[in-house]
């Protein structure tokens, strides 16, 4: 949680902004999850590029950024997809995020992963891992994912993912 003072003097805990990306490489059919590292929690398992926001950048940009340094691709035509506005999110209970998840292309290559990527790997679209792989509630955003490939509906939503 973020601990904010307001402009009446009050006081109160916020919940953090993040940012999540699907990037896809159509032409493999497939999307980008990154393994975590043991330096970080969820550690060891598999979940979609994306972090915190940054005082001063929009959604869009930080969703780049985040893709950028966790897999050293760049991502481009960002589309904002979901946010998941459920404060229950698994194994995020103090800080409750509040991601906002985008849907982007594999751009180029051109740098290394973070210290917090231990691997990228590109997830053909009909194999995902299993949930119990997978960190937080990503498997449920790439579930929903693929029920928007089948079914196209109005993007973004705001839906409280269970």
């Amino acid at each position: 949680m973020i601990s904010c003072t307001f402009d009446d003097g009050g006081k109160g805990l916020l919940r953090h902004i993040t940012t999540d990306v699907i990037v896809l490489n159509r032409e493999q059919s497939a999307f980008l999850l990154v393994r975590r590292s043991a330096k970080v929690i969820e550690a060891h398992k598999l979940c979609l590029p994306g972090g915190y926001l940054s005082r001063d950048e929009t959604l869009a940009e930080g969703a780049a950024r985040e893709v950028l340094e966790e897999t050293g691709y760049e991502v481009t035509n960002l589309q904002l997809f979901l946010i998941n506005d459920y404060p229950g999110r698994p194994n995020d209970n103090e800080r409750q995020n509040v991601p906002n998840i985008f849907i982007g292309e594999v751009g180029e290559k051109v740098s290394e992963p973070d210290h917090e990527t231990d691997e990228v790997m590109w997830c053909p679209l009909n194999k995902i891992p299993d949930e119990a792989e997978i960190a937080f509630d990503h498997y449920k955003v790439i579930q929903e994912y693929l029920e928007y490939r089948k079914q196209p509906f109005h993007i973004p939503i705001v839906k409280a993912l269970r």
